[in-house]
């Protein structure tokens, strides 16, 4: 049987296994998680957050999408994949929480994917470059302030990074359906993502130097 402490002490003679760039790079991890989300406790949303926020409240309260409806300063035209994941944090705090937690909620949003795209930004330079690469790499991307600043105000480039690293992760475990998908919901997030088009078609390429994959 698995309890608390079993799993704890599996967990603290799991980490004590691990080599030391690993180890030192999920405190760095941890360290980037707390950040992000102290920062977002003393947060309080303003212009374009206020906005996006505005409009996952009115999916959750509503449960739509708008399609060019007049909410807030503008019609609404953005790529929802945003918007619907915070009117799903919003309701999911609302019900166990109350409404003051649900507004909260939604501004979890994007510390969450900020804290997810950390560990994937590991995960993809360990698979490429090994893991000392990856630990130095990771203190810059965990502390660099404009990283930091996204993964804290609600824009939609938290949602929009996080599932583009995951589509560059997948590709290069030669998961083309899931990438595509992953490609696809950042696309719906917000349109930059299409930038990033060049690089997931050079790692299809590099995994499939005959190119059989794109006769199929």
């Amino acid at each position: 049987k698995i309890t608390p402490a079993v799993f704890k002490m599996y967990s603290i003679k799991k980490f004590k296994g691990l080599n030391k760039y690993t180890k030192l790079s999920i405190i760095i991890i941890a360290l980037g998680i707390i950040l992000r989300l102290v920062l977002v406790y003393f947060y309080h949303s303003s212009g374009d957050a206020c906005w996006h926020l505005s409009i996952a409240r009115f999916m959750a309260d509503n449960i739509k999408i708008p399609l060019l409806e007049p909410l807030g300063r503008e019609v609404f035209w953005e790529p929802p994949a945003f918007h619907v994941t915070a009117a799903i944090f919003y309701k999911i705090f609302n019900i166990f929480f109350g409404v003051d937690a649900a507004d909260f909620g939604m501004k979890l949003v994007s510390p969450v994917f900020g804290s997810l795209s950390l560990i994937l930004t590991f995960m993809i330079l360990d698979k490429l470059f090994g893991k000392k690469i990856a630990f130095y790499s990771i203190i810059f991307a965990a502390f660099l302030p404009i990283n930091v600043f996204y993964s804290v105000i609600s824009y939609t480039e938290s949602v929009m990074a996080f599932f583009v690293l995951l589509c560059v992760y997948l590709m290069i475990k030669n998961k083309y359906v899931l990438g595509s998908i992953a490609f696809g919901i950042s696309l719906l997030s917000k349109y930059n993502a299409v930038f990033s088009l060049p690089l997931i078609i050079y790692i299809m390429r590099k995994n499939n130097k005959s190119g059989e994959f794109f006769r199929k």
